[in-house]
């Protein structure tokens, strides 16, 4: 369980809400899947933020420590139920499929929690609700409300031109 706001929004769009991230104390972190060994990247960069980029975090380092595994294919960012996980907002920017004619969705989404290795409950810290709700208030900005999603000016014009919803 946790917290979510769905979403339709572009590259540009979404750089709008990383700076934010960025100028609210957060890292950028994103998986290289695209070589092996992975990868995990941690940044404050935005440039390091790419076009065909489509999934993060925004780590928030007050909330706890921030892990990373290591398996065979290499690295892989630790944002499961855990302390790791409490410490992170997820965010993506909707993949635009040209061949499809459809774009994905994309969401912010925070934990609620965890239970640590005694069995106890960790609620999701306060200072990432406060990050959270500034991204949720700028998302909201960015985008209108078409009664499911919110959707950039950008993506409406793709769905009026006959593109799909996925």
């Amino acid at each position: 369980m946790g917290r979510q706001i769905n979403y339709y929004m572009e590259h540009e769009s979404f750089l709008q809400v990383a700076q934010l991230a960025l100028d609210g104390g957060c890292e950028i972190i994103k998986e290289n899947l695209d070589v092996r060994p992975t990868t995990v990247i941690r940044t404050r960069d935005i440039s390091m933020i790419k076009p065909d980029d489509w999934h993060f975090w925004f780590y928030v380092p007050e909330a706890g420590e921030f892990a990373v595994k290591t398996y065979d294919c290499g690295e892989r960012a630790e944002h499961s139920f855990s302390e790791s996980g409490n410490a992170l907002i997820e965010a993506g920017v909707s993949l635009v499929l040209d061949d499809e004619k459809e774009i994905r969705r994309a969401r912010l989404y925070v934990q609620s929690g965890y239970y640590d290795s005694g069995g106890v409950w960790i609620p999701r810290p306060k200072c990432v609700d406060a990050v959270y709700n500034k991204l949720v208030r700028r998302v909201k900005k960015l985008t209108t409300y078409d009664g499911f999603y919110y959707v950039t000016e950008h993506c409406q014009k793709l769905f009026d031109e006959g593109y799909k919803k996925r």
